[in-house]
């Protein structure tokens, strides 16, 4: 049921905080599937409502971070940053750049937690680029966590695509695509932080150039690297390297 007749429906009212609380079961595609209902109820209920619950949904959806499941993930994500998309512009200044601040903060952690872990953190790669414009300028607070973060993400998927492809180079198209995603993330937090991204230009800038060379010497490759080289140089370029 969409907008405007789930708001409509006796007992709407309702359906958020059943959802929240089936996210605590404990099998995971159940608790994935109470989370995509969130998410649905975020998108398609009135702001209105979904505000009236603003505090128990944000620290419900917070806590479900720790369950790092690919399934609980894909559904979690983008329920949480679209509830932060809805409800962020009707808080104060303040209690904005509180929670904005608590909410980096354990995607921060997050980040590191799920570095071991290849498909929760592709999960993270495919959600965070769209939350990064939302959060304004508290970002640039983290912002050099959030580099060193998604810099050592960026060699776990390099040292991951090499040991992938060992010299096959048919694998290479789907080696390279997490690697891909990693530099987009990177892209997108130095887009979205702008006005102290500058300051961050060598690292990176390194960090770009550094995996395409690496690749280049581990693969032997060439005019596919062209892109990712690109994209390293670009970055660099872009925050006013020279």
């Amino acid at each position: 049921m969409r907008r405007p007749h789930l708001g409509r429906a006796e007992g709407s009212n309702r359906l958020l905080p059943l959802l929240l609380r089936w996210c605590e079961l404990l099998d995971p595609w159940a608790r994935a599937a109470a989370l995509e209902g969130v998410g649905h109820c975020v998108a398609q209920l009135p702001a209105p409502e979904v505000a009236w619950h603003a505090e128990f949904l944000l620290h419900r959806l917070r806590q479900v971070l720790v369950f790092r499941e690919e399934a609980v993930l894909t559904a979690l994500l983008p329920a949480l940053f679209g509830a932060w998309e809805v409800l962020s512009p009707g808080f104060d200044p303040t209690a904005h750049a509180a929670l904005a601040s608590s909410l980096l903060d354990d995607l921060q952690r997050e980040l590191v937690y799920v570095s071991d872990k290849p498909a929760a953190r592709r999960s993270y790669f495919r959600a965070l680029p769209a939350l990064f414009p939302l959060l304004g300028l508290r970002l640039c607070t983290h912002l050099g966590g959030l580099l060193e973060c998604c810099g050592q993400l960026l060699d776990i998927e390099v040292a991951t695509a090499v040991a992938a492809v060992a010299g096959r180079e048919g694998a290479l198209a789907a080696a390279l695509l997490p690697v891909r995603d990693a530099l987009g993330l990177l892209y997108s937090l130095c887009r979205a932080a702008w006005p102290r991204a500058e300051a961050h230009a060598l690292l990176v800038t390194w960090l770009g150039l550094g995996l395409g060379l690496r690749l280049r010497l581990r693969l032997r490759l060439r005019l596919r690297l062209r892109l990712v080289l690109g994209v390293g140089l670009g970055l660099g370029l872009g925050l006013g390297l020279t």
